[in-house]
């Protein structure tokens, strides 16, 4: 109703209020015919996905250093598989590293630590081939060529990040055992009684000794002594 009180014409077209002359015009052409709403375009569709969710934490930033220090290459280059092999001994390894670095976990457990983790998108591979026992069997190939990866990967560390190797630091500790480890290999420490660094002479022991660069302690030697070898003879044969 307008200011004079009459009634202004007006009709309704597809939810648009016309009036005046407008709805008189448009009235004549359309009144009485079909007022079906034109199709809507471009509807929105509801689509329900599975989602997953995995932690990433550290691992794009573990990834990206084991690579710069060629982890995977240096052991594989020691320690080769077939051709047919699912993993090689170094990328093993280096997820190992990666599960020690973020969540360590024991062996039989590191399958499910890397399906909860970002491990394959991280390091592209399948958490199923990280069973106990190929770790187990990565870890008893690199066992005979422990220095030369030590070596090498401390290398390349130096040669990578540019680090002063002109000195170093060089320290001997203990490791006590539980177990009676009375048939032990040849070839290796032997497990024995000495003088343990943690006050347990009850207990059976190994020793080891470490060398790292006084400029970002980049290990550079590691040596294995057997538990009654004194400690100068360690000093010596690491020197």
């Amino acid at each position: 109703m307008n200011e004079a009180g009459n009634h202004e014409k007006g009709y309704w077209f597809d939810d648009l209020a016309l009036d005046g002359a407008a709805a008189d015009q448009a009235g004549a052409g359309h009144l009485g015919a079909d007022r079906r709403k034109p199709e809507r375009e471009g509807r929105a569709e509801l689509v329900i996905a599975p989602v997953m969710e995995k932690r990433l934490d550290a691992l794009p930033a573990c990834a990206r250093f084991l690579r710069r220090l060629d982890i995977a290459g240096i052991v594989d280059g020691l320690c080769p598989v077939r051709e047919i092999a699912h993993l090689t001994h170094g990328q093993v390894i280096e997820t190992l590293i990666a599960n020690r670095l973020s969540s360590p976990a024991q062996l039989f457990k590191v399958g499910e630590w890397a399906r909860t983790w970002a491990v394959e998108e991280a390091f592209g591979i399948d958490p199923h081939l990280l069973n106990d026992d190929r770790l187990a069997r990565a870890l008893d190939a690199i066992a005979p060529h422990l220095d030369q990866v030590t070596g090498s990967v401390g290398a390349k560390a130096i040669t990578e990040f540019g680090i002063d190797a002109t000195r170093c630091h060089c320290n001997m500790t203990s490791v006590s055992l539980h177990g009676a480890f009375e048939h032990p290999e040849d070839g290796f420490p032997q497990v024995k009684y000495g003088h343990p660094k943690d006050r347990r002479p009850d207990l059976k022991q190994t020793q080891a000794g470490l060398a790292v660069t006084a400029d970002g302690a980049i290990p550079v030697l590691n040596r294995a002594f057997s538990g009654g070898a004194s400690e100068v003879a360690q000093v010596v044969e690491t020197l």
